[in-house]
C-alpha cells in the first residue's frame, strides 16, 4: 500500500479500501486514513498513503519517524518524574498492608475495614473523572494559580494534592493505638482511607495527565516510563521491605516501642510526598494549556463506545490491578493461615518473598527488553499475564508438594511467583504508557476530523485517564471483598498474636483464592491485550496525523517543533507543510 510508483488513483483506492475496511470492523470513527479526507484542504496530506512512514510494525523501542517530537528538556527537568514516582511509590507500599495491621495489631472489625475499603473504592470512582474533568477544565486555576498560561492545567492539582496525601500518610500511622474499640479503629482507618482516597485522586489525575502532554514523543515516553518503574521499584521495595514487615511483625499496640516506630513510618511517607513538588513546577511549561469546554458525563460514553482501544486497555488495567492487590494483600494471610507459619516466620517471609521477587525484575528486563525489539507491547504484556498464571501451580506445590519446609517454601516463592510476576511488571510499565498515549492520540484525532479541523483541538488526557483510573481503582474492591470474607469466615487477630491456628474455613478461603482466583485474573488482563487494535499501519497512520497536529500547535504557541525527514517531506520530494484541514 506504500509503493511511491503507483498511480495517483489506485493509491486513492486502496486508500477508500483499507477504510472500508476498517469500518467493518466497527469502533471509532476515526479507523485509518480516510478521517480527513472531506475536509477543505487537499486531501493528499493526512491520510495519503504514499507520503505514510512505511510501517508495517510500531514496536516499543525502536525509533519511529512518525513520532518524533522531542520535549527538549534536560536530563535533569526529565528526573523529577521517576523522582515523584519514587516518592509515590515509597508511601503508597507502606501503607499497602494497613488493613492487616489495623485487624492484627489494632484489632479493628475486619468486617468493616472490608467494607470501608470497597466503599472507598466507590468513591474514588466517583471523584475520579470529576476531578480529571475539572483538570482539563482549569477549575483548579483559581487564587494563586489563576494565570492559565503561567501555571498550565496540571500543576495546581498535583500541588494541592501534596498537603492531603501527606496529612492521611500521618494519620495511618498515629492515632489508633490509642483506642480501644474494634469499630473505632476501623471509624479511624476509613477516616484515613478517605482522606488517602481523595489526595491519590488528586495527584494520579495531574501526574499521568501532566506525563502525556510534557513528553509527546513515544521514545520519550518509553524510556521515562521504564526510568518511572525502576525508581518505583525502589521506593516500593524500601517501604515492602523497610516499613511493612516491621508494622505488621509488630505485637504489642500502645507500647513507647510501638507509638515511636510508628511515628516515625508516618513521618517517614508523609514528608516522602515532598518529592513530587519538582514534577508539579515542570508541568507549568507545557504547552497544552487550551481550555476543554465543560462537558457532561455522556462524553465519556461516548468516547467509551467510540475506542475499541481503550476499552482493551480499561479491562487489561483492571484485572492487572485485581491480580496484584490480591496477591500481595492475600500474602500475610497465606503465610499464617495456609502454609502454618508463626509471626516470626511470617515476618521473615514476607521480606524474603518481597525482595526476592524484587530481585528478579532487573533480571526480566533484558529479555523484555530484547523482546520489545520483535513484537508489538500489547503482545509481551499479554503474554506477561499467561505466565503470571503460574502463580497457582507454584503456591500448590509449596503448600502440598513441600509441606512444612520453611525456606524451601519460601525460596521457591521468591523465585517461581517472582519470575513470572517481574515478567508482567517490566513489560505491562514499559507498554502501559505507549499504549493510553495513542489512546489520546487517537481521540484527538478524532475530535479534529469531527470539527472539520479548523483548529487544533484539545487533549483530553485528564478526562481520558480518569476513565481509565476508574478501572484501576475498582480493582481495590477486590481486596475489600476479600478482607470482608476473612472476617465473615471468623478470622481473629488475637489467634495470630497468640500463634493460635485460624478457623479452616479461612485457609479454604485462601486456597481457592491464591490457586483459581488470581490465576484467573491474570489470564483475563492477557485477553485484551492480544486483541488490541492500535497496531501496524494503523498506529502508523495514527502517529502520522497526530504528529501534524502537534506540529501545528507548537507553531501556534512559538515553540519550534523538532524536525522530521519523514514527514517534512513527501515520497516525491516535495514539501508537505499543510494538515489536510484548512490551516
Amino acid at each position: 500500500a506504500c509503493t511511491p510508483d503507483l498511480p495517483d488513483q489506485q493509491k486513492e483506492d486502496d486508500a477508500r479500501e483499507r477504510d472500508a475496511s476498517c469500518q467493518e470492523e466497527g469502533g471509532s470513527n476515526y479507523e485509518a486514513t480516510g478521517a480527513f479526507k472531506e475536509m477543505a484542504s487537499p486531501p493528499d496530506e493526512i491520510g495519503r498513503v504514499s507520503k505514510e512512514p512505511d510501517l508495517s510494525e510500531v514496536r516499543v523501542g525502536e525509533g519511529v519517524s512518525a513520532d518524533a517530537r522531542s520535549s527538549g528538556f534536560s536530563s535533569l527537568a526529565k528526573s523529577c518524574i521517576p523522582q515523584a514516582s519514587f516518592a509515590q511509590a515509597f508511601a503508597m507500599s507502606s501503607i499497602a498492608y494497613m488493613p492487616n495491621v489495623y485487624i492484627s495489631l489494632f484489632r479493628g472489625d475486619a468486617r468493616l475495614i472490608g467494607l470501608a475499603n470497597i466503599t472507598m473504592v466507590i468513591v474514588d470512582i466517583s471523584i475520579n473523572p470529576w476531578i480529571g474533568r475539572l483538570s482539563d477544565t482549569g477549575f483548579f486555576n483559581c487564587c494563586y494559580f489563576s494565570d492559565v498560561h503561567s501555571w498550565g492545567r496540571r500543576a495546581p492539582l498535583m500541588l494541592l494534592s501534596i498537603p492531603v496525601c501527606m496529612l492521611s500518610c500521618v494519620l495511618f500511622w498515629i492515632g489508633p493505638e490509642s483506642l480501644q474499640s474494634p469499630v473505632a479503629v476501623a471509624m479511624w482507618y476509613t477516616a484515613a482511607r478517605l482522606l488517602m482516597t481523595i489526595g491519590t485522586a488528586m495527584f494520579e489525575s495531574a501526574f499521568q495527565s501532566g506525563f502525556t502532554e510534557l513528553f509527546p514523543s513515544k521514545a520519550e515516553r518509553v524510556s521515562l516510563g521504564l526510568a518511572k518503574f525502576f525508581a518505583a521499584l525502589v521506593g516500593g521495595g524500601l517501604g515492602l521491605v523497610g516499613i511493612v514487615p516491621s508494622a505488621v511483625g509488630m505485637k504489642d499496640p500502645g507500647s513507647p516501642n510501638q507509638r515511636q516506630l510508628f511515628a516515625l513510618f508516618g513521618l517517614l511517607t508523609g514528608v516522602s510526598w515532598m518529592l513530587a513538588v519538582p514534577y508539579a513546577r515542570l508541568q507549568r511549561r507545557s504547552i497544552m494549556k487550551k481550555i476543554v469546554p465543560s462537558s457532561s458525563w455522556s462524553s465519556m460514553a461516548d468516547f467509551w463506545r467510540s475506542s475499541p482501544a481503550f476499552r482493551c486497555l480499561a479491562i487489561s488495567t483492571h484485572f492487572y490491578g485485581a491480580g496484584f492487590m490480591l496477591l500481595l494483600t492475600a500474602l500475610p494471610f497465606v503465610f499464617e493461615a495456609a502454609l502454618k507459619y508463626t509471626p516470626e516466620q511470617v515476618e521473615t517471609a514476607l521480606r524474603t518473598v518481597i525482595f526476592g521477587a524484587g530481585s528478579m525484575v532487573p533480571l526480566s528486563l533484558p529479555l523484555v527488553a530484547y523482546i520489545s525489539k520483535r513484537f508489538d507491547p500489547s503482545v509481551i504484556s499479554a503474554v506477561g499475564g499467561f505466565l503470571s498464571a503460574l502463580t497457582s501451580a507454584c503456591h500448590l506445590h509449596a503448600t502440598y508438594g513441600i509441606p512444612g519446609q520453611f525456606w524451601p517454601q519460601v525460596v521457591q516463592m521468591s523465585i517461581v511467583c517472582g519470575a513470572g510476576v517481574s515478567v508482567l511488571a517490566v513489560s505491562w510499565t514499559s507498554a502501559q504508557s505507549a499504549l493510553f498515549a495513542w489512546v489520546v492520540d487517537e481521540d484527538q484525532v478524532r475530535q479534529a476530523e469531527r470539527d472539520g479541523g479548523e483548529e487544533v483541538p484539545a487533549r483530553r488526557d485528564g478526562m481520558i485517564n480518569a476513565f481509565r483510573s476508574i478501572f484501576s481503582i475498582s480493582a481495590g474492591a477486590w481486596a475489600g471483598a476479600f478482607q470482608f470474607l476473612l472476617g465473615t469466615f471468623g478470622y481473629d487477630g488475637d489467634r495470630f498474636s497468640k500463634g493460635e491456628p485460624q478457623p479452616e474455613e479461612v485457609r479454604v478461603l485462601l486456597e481457592i483464592l491464591y490457586a483459581l482466583v488470581i490465576p484467573v485474573m491474570f489470564i483475563i488482563f492477557a485477553v485484551p491485550m492480544l486483541y488490541f487494535p492500535l497496531r501496524g499501519q494503523r498506529l502508523a497512520t495514527l502517529l502520522s496525523d497526530s504528529q501534524k497536529l502537534y506540529d501545528r500547535l507548537t507553531s501556534e504557541s512559538g515553540t519550534p517543533a523538532p524536525a522530521d525527514p519523514s514527514l517534512a517531506k513527501g515520497q516525491d520530494g516535495q514539501s508537505d507543510d499543510g494538515l489536510s484541514f484548512s490551516v
